[in-house]
């Protein structure tokens, strides 16, 4: 075993290197009864230990006495250079002032760059006291240097036009050579937005008590059924996950006094008609595959896309149903799809479109949601997107731009659309937590990607086959899936110490199948081949002392519709193709009815396809925040982006096994 040292800040930070399963806490602990002078940290995640210079020698001693040695990590000097090694404030400082001074003077935003550069010496200044008259020196350089290359310009006069005012106001530290450019663009798209919104969206009166309807509602929940109410059953509500869509769904319906058909994934049919019993007393009808269950002149008529599909809905009476409710409204977000083409033909004008996720993998998601109401202020899709996407270079490269684009398709669009997040709406919701881990390939692992990544790129670059292609991004996928699963073995076995329960979500079965069979009956695995009742029933159970304490689920299959509360850990073995697919999953866990802080952790290794897979999600999420102004960052964009871009061994600090 080998005691891997980093010199940072004067102090040794120590790493048990160590390729096979080892019990780290343990190890450290005994490090430390053998006498070792070693400070242990546990930050409920991860243990690690410090050890001052002047301990150097009796940590040599125990750890020879353990079989054990002290070797330098990649770049660090040798045990027998440790005393010479001094910090120098050269080495370690953020970064060189004058090389500030050019980057600042070469970009078209200077003055932002001096103020982030100087933001940055002061965050290690707070963190380097000894320095401290160093980084002092270096800020008053830089203060100085952006004085004169980017002197602070006076406030412009006010206009007079309220709406330019508002424009104006929306651009506040823009760079001034992009003004004109990004205010042409906000003026053109008030306008729009001012002609194409007919207003608030009406609302209401909800009656109290709304006949038939057994359960309360919250106030925001209320809003909500006046909100479908006033729409006459014709809207998007694009709530957050987990804020009681489906209660607000059938008090309107019961509220406006109509038959309903509901159209959901198989993952949530009972839970439909369970819901539909619990507010309403009434036993809802089920059209599932080839079969019926219950009176099918019941109120509720609930199905799934696929029975769409198997059964002719015309041999039904869901036709003469005034109410179409479709559930996770995304799954028909293409429109070249069978399953959008079925749900079109559908005859109901009113139609309740539910999703926590309106935007998937850009903004023609969204249209195609305004489509299904009826909303048809834009001609067609391209007209749409050339109107709100018509300057994408000051959308990606200016947040302010980009913010007000999103204020004002909002506003274009909240007559049909209503979205609350959770935490504008839920007071009691309990903190989550977002953490990223890294995992680093050992030489081997390391070794058979670097070959699977070759193999990779000659085939994109030989073939037009895009079959080929994504079968062999699978490949690098999977190995890399393959590769962790020990440290997440590990990692759920800690949380099962801790007596807590835990849901473990993956793309792959093949991990999830390994990780049942090691858990050895503590486990339930949840895929595309759970039945929907027995995936309820996983559900309710989840985190009992009679059910099962890790849940395995297949994102797809239990990322949607389903509650979780149960446990109040989330893992994810790895990153899917889109933020909204964790987002979905999350969801399940952090929702109304959980009482606990919830903690989320991704697995992510640096330098592989995760990197191009996080810069993918990040885009796609960019769009959605364009339609939802959404702040909250589902990956912690500053977290994934440092696990990720920090190369292991490269700088100060740098902990391969650090969650951060």
């Amino acid at each position: 075993m080998d005691l891997q040292y980093r010199l940072v800040d004067g102090k040794l930070s120590l790493e048990i290197a160590e390729s096979g399963r080892i019990d780290r806490r343990a190890t450290w602990k005994r490090l430390k009864q053998f006498g070792a002078p070693i400070t242990i940290e546990h930050d409920g995640i991860q243990t690690k230990a410090w050890c001052e210079k002047e301990g150097l020698a009796k940590l040599k001693k125990v750890a020879k006495m353990m079989g054990a040695q002290l070797v330098p990590a990649p770049g660090q000097p040798d045990v027998a250079d440790l005393d010479k090694a001094t910090p120098r404030y050269e080495d370690l400082r953020p970064e060189d002032p004058d090389e500030v001074v050019l980057l600042a003077r070469k970009d078209e935003d200077t003055r932002g760059v001096f103020k982030a550069a100087i933001r940055r010496f002061n965050e290690f200044g707070l963190n380097h006291p000894k320095f401290k008259h160093r980084v002092e020196g270096d800020v008053r350089f830089l203060k100085r240097a952006m004085d004169r290359f980017a002197p602070e310009k006076p406030e412009p006069e006010q206009e007079a036009d309220p709406v330019k005012q508002e424009v104006s106001r929306m651009l506040k530290g823009v760079p001034a050579d992009q003004v004109m450019r990004a205010r042409n663009l906000l003026l053109e798209l008030h306008e729009v937005a001012g002609v194409q919104q007919a207003g608030e969206a009406p609302r209401a009166e909800v009656p109290d008590p709304i006949p038939g309807f057994l359960g309360k509602l919250r106030p925001y929940q209320e809003e909500g059924v006046s909100f479908l109410l006033g729409r006459e059953l014709n809207a998007v509500l694009a709530d957050d996950m987990g804020l009681g869509k489906t209660v607000m769904t059938i008090a309107a319906v019961l509220a406006a006094d109509t038959r309903a058909l509901v159209v959901a994934p198989a993952n949530v049919l009972y839970n439909w008609a369970a819901e539909i019993q619990r507010f309403t007393g009434e036993q809802a009808a089920i059209w599932h595959g080839r079969t019926w269950d219950g009176n099918q002149d019941a109120r509720f008529l609930v199905t799934t896309y696929d029975s769409l599909r198997l059964y002719d809905w015309r041999r039904t009476d869901a036709g003469e149903r005034p109410a179409l409710v479709l559930d996770e409204a995304h799954m028909v977000r293409n429109p070249e799809t069978q399953r959008s083409r079925m749900v079109k033909d559908l005859p109901q004008e009113h139609r309740i479109l539910l999703t926590g996720t309106p935007v998937v993998n850009g903004l023609p998601d969204y249209y195609q949601l305004l489509s299904h109401v009826g909303d048809t202020k834009w001609a067609s899709q391209q007209a749409f997107e050339e109107t709100w996407l018509q300057d994408k270079q000051a959308l990606s490269s200016h947040p302010k731009v980009r913010q007000a684009v999103a204020d004002l398709l909002q506003r274009a669009t909240r007559h049909v659309v209503m979205r609350r997040r959770k935490d504008d709406v839920l007071e009691d919701l309990p903190e989550r937590t977002i953490t990223v881990d890294q995992h680093v390939l050992d030489d081997e692992q390391e070794k058979t990607y670097q070959a699977l990544e070759a193999e990779a790129q000659e085939l994109m670059a030989s073939t037009q086959s895009d079959v080929k292609v994504f079968a062999h991004l699978h490949k690098l996928r999977q190995h890399l899936i393959e590769a962790r699963l020990p440290l997440v073995r590990e990692r759920i076995q800690e949380l099962l110490d801790a007596g807590e329960a835990v849901v473990v979500y993956a793309h792959y079965l093949d991990p999830l199948r390994e990780l049942e069979d090691q858990l050895d009956g503590l486990a339930a695995r949840l895929d595309g081949s759970t039945p929907p009742r027995q995936r309820e029933r996983l559900a309710k159970q989840l985190g009992e002392p009679d059910g099962p304490q890790v849940l395995l689920a297949q994102i797809e299959a239990g990322g949607v519709g389903l509650n979780f509360t149960g446990a109040r850990y989330v893992l994810f073995i790895h990153l899917g193709w889109t933020a909204a697919i964790h987002k979905q999953a999350i969801d399940r866990v952090h929702r109304i009815g959980q009482d606990r802080p919830v903690q989320v952790e991704f697995f992510v290794s640096p330098g592989t396809i995760d990197e191009r897979m996080a810069d993918i999600i990040l885009r796609k999420e960019a769009d959605a925040n364009l339609v939802l102004l959404d702040e909250g960052d589902v990956l912690n964009r500053a977290q994934l982006a440092r696990a990720l871009l920090q190369a292991p061994g490269g700088g100060e600090g740098d902990d391969p096994n650090h969650h951060t």
